[in-house]
């Protein structure tokens, strides 16, 4: 919909989606959320460029940038607070404008060791099918003359579709967050043709994605029973097994060349060149994988596997 002046009076033109307070409010705390996100990326930019405009002028310019790319946001809370109730009648299918069957699909994907999202920023920048909503989050759009692409390819359902200011069709968004790369998109083909696009554009900045799913049905339950906002929810087991492990291989990359108290001050890989050291090396490594595997004895998270540090260092053959 849009506000427009017709003799001097502002009328809307379009349709109004009429928003239960509940929902609202879980808007707005969003809507809230994401300036904040965008808050702290322009304060890093101001801050780089030797300029300090006053916080509310951030905050204002944060809160502008975050509804100009929030049409999707409004319609979307809107089709699942209100049009797609449990209570209602049966869920028909739902499609996407390319004809797919629309899936709420997550892609997380880590950056290669050195990489800065710096790099990555230029990249996604440069991609004309990115645009940059703020310095950490793009929108992917389809390219001017390829609309014919994007066709329903199913009679007989209910099609939705997301446009952003300019016209264009909204594919998903990217994130960065600390080290890692964030996607959404709405069906598992948008997410295998987003996958190989953000191979070509950053190659192998950063890891093959690990992927989330959730259908309409999935998200509608999720949406009537949502937590409490204190109520942690914990992801699946093999995805946060694989965050730990990430998690571990930095650290314990770094950790072989650190100083280590056990080691009498000294880093792993300086003290297996003697004798002795390569014993307390031994011990060292023995009591990682001891209280690795007590922390995880309680839950359904695999230990940590260190057999790459004992090959790194040279003394798998001492391993017991």
């Amino acid at each position: 919909m849009r506000i427009v002046e017709v003799r001097g009076r502002h009328i809307i033109a379009g349709g109004v989606l009429p928003y239960e307070p509940e929902l609202a409010e879980q808007v707005i705390e969003e809507v809230c959320l994401r300036a904040g996100e965008i808050e702290s990326g322009l304060e890093d930019m101001f801050s780089e460029q030797g300029e300090c405009p006053e916080p509310e002028l951030i905050q204002d310019l944060s809160l502008a940038m975050v509804l100009k790319m929030s049409a999707p946001l409004f319609s979307e809370a809107w089709l699942m607070g209100t049009v797609l109730d449990p209570a209602d009648v049966e869920l028909p299918t739902l499609l996407n404008a390319e004809g797919d069957e629309i899936e709420f699909i997550q892609l997380h994907c880590s950056f290669a060791k050195g990489v800065t999202q710096e790099q990555l920023q230029v990249l996604l920048d440069d991609a004309p099918d990115m645009e940059a909503a703020s310095s950490k989050i793009w929108n992917w759009v389809a390219q001017p003359g390829k609309e014919q692409e994007f066709q329903p390819k199913r009679a007989g359902h209910v099609t939705y579709e997301a446009h952003m200011d300019s016209g264009a069709l909204a594919l998903g968004m990217i994130e960065l967050k600390g080290k890692k790369l964030e996607a959404n998109v709405n069906s598992a083909e948008r997410a295998a043709r987003l996958q190989e696009r953000l191979k070509e554009i950053l190659g192998d900045l950063v890891s093959d994605p690990i992927m989330l799913r959730q259908t309409v049905e999935q998200a509608m339950a999720e949406h009537v029973g949502k937590p409490a906002p204190d109520e942690q929810v914990d992801p699946p087991p093999e995805v946060e097994s694989q965050f730990i492990k990430e998690f571990y291989d930095r650290h314990y990359r770094k950790t072989l060349d650190e100083p280590i108290p056990m080691l009498s001050g000294k880093s792993p890989r300086a003290a297996v060149k003697t004798p002795k050291g390569k014993e307390k090396v031994v011990a060292w490594l023995k009591v990682l994988e001891t209280g690795e595997a007590r922390k995880r004895r309680s839950n359904a998270i695999e230990p940590y596997d260190f057999a790459w540090m004992w090959q790194e260092l040279g003394v798998s053959h001492l391993r017991k």
